[in-house]
């Protein structure tokens, strides 16, 4: 399962295009139960009992059942699924994904949806979303076209989730480490795959106030691409989400724990604001670590505008 970094991406476009009104046989609603036999999918707030042979993936969050079949699982703000179904547009029309059917659903006391998708006729996929309009979650499974029984045991596992909203999420799980401080960068927002630490824990919808972003990704998400080209390739996610400009001012090979790594600083604007990111990619074992500090208002030939998030992002350990 290659480039499975997009799939969460082109979905919530997909969900946002029109589609097929046939209803599938499936899923109208899920029964929000929780019982012995469910396990919860690290990171995340979903609990699920799995579906036959498969297990929760050590290489990115979700279940896997070998290279067979993936399920996904995403649980976003309301903020970063607007963004993202903007961002990945362009990807979705790429991939060439489908949406063939789609119907209501009712999460508890949540509305989503349920979705069938194909691709090419090679690959088929089933996925649900629910959400309050304060965050959105997503599962999405991805299994060969053919694969009815797959499919049915999904559908049958889909039935099962449990959404626990009251459950506290902390980096607590997180493969790395950071140096926090009341009075540096605090841990501010976590989301699927994605830590947010904002300066002296300030807003971060306010876009003046200082971050550092952590992204933790399958290192297949970039296939063959070496870390500099994986850092790039953040840089035009950015450019997609509308900042504009974005051109890297340095960059350099570096070692993180004797591990490769790749820094660069990398200068744009954000609307009328000037931005400055010090970005470090690192990869260990089957995961790629893309770290990006971001400073706005700051001009590009300041020395010391990143300073301070060059020091937190440099005090990473990966367990």
């Amino acid at each position: 399962m290659k480039n499975t970094w997009y799939f969460l991406l082109i979905t919530l476009f997909a969900l946002s295009c029109n589609r097929n009104s046939a209803t599938p046989e499936g899923l109208t609603s899920l029964e929000m139960k929780k019982t012995a036999q469910h396990v919860r999918i690290p990171g995340t707030r979903l609990f699920i009992i799995p579906p036959p042979g498969f297990e929760v993936s050590t290489s990115f969050t979700g279940l896997q059942k070998s290279e067979k079949a993936v399920v996904q699982a995403y649980e976003l703000d309301a903020q970063s699924a607007a963004r993202a179904s903007v961002y990945f547009k362009q990807i979705w029309e790429k991939e060439g994904m489908q949406i063939t059917s789609e119907n209501p659903l009712k999460a508890g006391k949540y509305d989503g949806r349920f979705f069938l998708f194909e691709k090419d006729k090679s690959v088929g996929g089933c996925g649900i979303e629910f959400g309050n309009g304060s965050f959105s979650v997503m599962l999405i499974a991805f299994y060969a076209h053919n694969a009815v029984q797959t499919e049915q045991e999904l559908i049958d596992a889909f039935r099962t989730v449990y959404y626990d909203p009251d459950l506290v999420l902390d980096d607590a799980e997180a493969s790395f480490t950071l140096d926090e401080r009341e009075d540096g960068f605090q841990l501010a927002n976590v989301s699927t795959g994605n830590y947010i630490y904002s300066w002296r824990g300030g807003d971060i919808e306010d876009p003046s106030v200082d971050r550092v972003i952590v992204s933790i990704w399958p290192k297949e998400k970039f296939g063959t691409l070496s870390l500099e080209s994986a850092g790039r390739e953040y840089m035009t996610g950015l450019e997609s989400m509308g900042f504009q400009n974005m051109h890297i001012v340095a960059e350099s090979a570096t070692r993180v724990q004797s591990l490769p790594a790749h820094e660069a600083k990398i200068a744009g604007q954000a609307g009328i604001l000037n931005v400055l990111i010090y970005q470090l990619v690192v990869a260990k074992d089957d995961r790629l670590y893309v770290l990006n500090g971001m400073v706005t208002g700051a001009p590009e030939d300041d020395p010391d505008a990143l300073k301070e998030v060059t020091k937190f992002i440099q005090t990473l350990h990966i367990n």
